[in-house]
């Protein structure tokens, strides 16, 4: 009975909050979200594993770096929350707010007549990622992380329709993903977190648990891998406004379908790295990405 009060109130709030973000303008609401989060960082554990995060991955950085990356990402936070708040809006001026790159890479998947695996990560708004990976693909499917409050996720589930009017929960069985690779569908995914059971390559000099599934689903139906990146454009014109980068598709030239996935998946964390390297406040280093996994022990969570 609390837990449903609580889910509830959780969903009303949640209600409250979007209809005020749809009465100012997009810009301004933006603006909003990352001062709240910039102040929320100082009373929140996750500031301290971002700071923890960015001292693995950048061991000779200074404090005074660290701290600044750390208010740009939480500014980031609070701006993508509101925004994923206010999606129609973008998208009703789509072209106003997001340049793309690299199509030239999505032509040349295109005209092989494979189907397209998408991949990002969490960089600046994500949501703008998937965006366009659905517009510029057409008949895409975006992997969809369910929340464990059924009032909130009916919510949720119909605001992320803007963005993807089809999807599948994460955790859907890899079958149904591949039957609707093999339909013509693309399917763009997130796939920069821990994941339990995953395999292990190096991220930023770590060793971590990545998700095979991508490389796995892959190789099964000859799809072309295709990582996509987003950045946010602070000195542009038009606020927010965002450059959404294509690149050329992941390509393993090892022998056995095992030293594929590995390489294919250890490819990918090297685009996302070398992505982290041009530009650290752009990702959120906000999830146990180094402290889940130690590769001397077992699973530590």
């Amino acid at each position: 009975m609390f837990k449903k009060i609580g889910h509830l109130f959780q969903a009303f709030a949640f209600l409250l909050l979007l209809g005020f973000a749809r009465l100012l303008p997009i810009s301004w609401s933006s603006r909003l979200g990352g001062v709240i989060t910039r102040g929320l960082r100082y009373v929140l554990k996750e500031r301290a594993l971002g700071i923890d995060n960015l001292s693995l991955a950048f061991p000779d950085m200074s404090t005074e770096t660290k701290e600044k990356i750390s208010k740009a990402v939480w500014d980031n936070v609070g701006k993508t929350g509101i925004e994923f708040l206010a999606i129609d809006k973008i998208a009703k001026n789509f072209e106003k707010h997001v340049d793309i790159e690299g199509l030239s890479h999505l032509a040349a998947s295109r005209e092989t007549g494979r189907p397209i695996l998408a991949l990002s990560g969490h960089f600046a708004n994500w949501n703008i990622t998937l965006m366009t990976a659905m517009r510029e693909l057409g008949n895409a499917i975006a992997i969809y992380r369910p929340v464990n409050n059924p009032y909130l996720d009916r919510i949720i589930r119909k605001q992320y329709q803007i963005i993807s009017p089809r999807s599948l929960a994460k955790g859907e069985s890899v079958s149904k993903m591949a039957q609707a690779l093999r339909e013509g569908a693309t399917i763009a995914m997130l796939a920069d977190q821990h994941m339990s059971g995953g395999i292990e390559v190096e991220f930023f000099g770590q060793k971590v648990l990545a998700p095979a599934g991508p490389a796995m689903l892959s190789l099964r139906v000859g799809a072309d891998l295709l990582p996509f990146h987003c950045r946010r454009d602070m000195e542009a014109d038009v606020q927010p406004h965002y450059t959404v980068s294509i690149g050329a598709p992941f390509v393993s030239h090892k022998d056995s379908k095992k030293e594929q996935i590995i390489d294919l998946t250890q490819q990918y964390y090297s685009y996302l790295e070398d992505e982290i390297r041009k530009c650290p406040e752009s990702w959120l280093w906000l999830h146990a990405r180094f402290s889940k996994y130690n590769p001397q022990k077992k699973e530590l969570h």
